[in-house]
């Protein structure tokens, strides 16, 4: 695999990755350590060994060794997992578990608030 490619497909990845986890940075590996754990580990390993590879296509001696069967199954890998990401539907998921806990926290003052003045006689 020759470096023009592999420039070309790791950009791809990262213009996905931008688009959908709304992370900002220049690299690959910037981005998935910015991601962090929602990158699954798999996910990582792959953006790992194609950071590898484009740091060995760099030198026309290590270019010879890039293993291309590898590097297109991992770029194929996180491509599908980056476009099975819903940036809509992540949001809404944050937004619901939000509102989630505080009803439910909202719902245990009151509870411990009647339990107290239950406990007090006041009632």
């Amino acid at each position: 695999m020759d470096s023009v490619t592999l420039d070309k497909t790791v950009e791809e990845l990262r213009l996905l990755m931008q688009e959908k986890l709304r992370l900002r940075g220049r690299s690959l590996g910037r981005l998935a350590a910015k991601a962090g754990r929602r990158l699954p580990k798999g996910v990582q390993r792959d953006v790992e060994t194609l950071s590898a590879a484009q740091m060995q296509c760099q030198n026309p001696k290590l270019a010879r060794m890039v293993d291309t069967s590898s590097v297109t199954a991992a770029h194929t890998r996180i491509r599908e997992h980056l476009k099975a990401i819903d940036p809509k539907e992540r949001r809404k998921t944050k937004m619901l578990n939000m509102l989630g806990l505080i009803s439910f926290q909202l719902i245990f003052v009151v509870v411990v608030f009647i339990a107290y003045v239950w406990w007090r006689g006041l009632i």
